[in-house]
């Protein structure tokens, strides 16, 4: 059984500042959301996995020191695994299957997808004190508001 808990927590890894602060804004505006860490590079990405174990991780697929399958591999079994987006610009189909393949849950594009971020991290939320709700969607089903 998973112990209650009053916030859900989110870590956000992406190279680009502006896309970070982009990010940030629209999640802060989710009640019971917290962004535990910030990282602009897959080694610092995976330390904070490991530190802060956050509940959901939204990674870049492009950053300094090998991107964000590299983080996906290097957190391989820290428990409890925590939801994983890739929010990208690269979102092709190969991309897709290959981060699906190592565990991603949702593969988003960058330039479309902000408000769908937020309408999944806001879903993933409504699961707090009994995990990821399991109807949760993949990255290929709508969420509606």
């Amino acid at each position: 059984m998973i112990p209650h808990r009053a916030e859900f927590t989110v870590l956000l890894a992406d190279d680009c500042d502006v896309a970070r602060d982009r990010v940030v804004t629209e999640l802060r505006s989710i009640p019971g959301v917290r962004i535990v860490a910030e990282a602009a590079d897959a080694r610092s990405a995976t330390d904070a996995i490991v530190d802060h174990r956050p509940d959901l991780v939204i990674l870049d697929l492009r950053m300094p020191g090998g991107g964000g399958l590299k983080v996906v591999e290097s957190i391989g079994e820290v428990q409890p695994r925590p939801v994983l987006i890739v929010f990208s610009n690269t979102p092709n189909p190969a991309h897709r299957e290959r981060y699906t393949a190592h565990g991603v849950r949702y593969f988003l594009d960058k330039a479309f997808d902000l408000r769908r971020l937020r309408q999944l991290v806001r879903h993933c939320a409504s699961g707090i004190g009994g995990g990821v709700p399991t109807s949760s969607v993949r990255a290929d089903v709508s969420i509606q508001a």
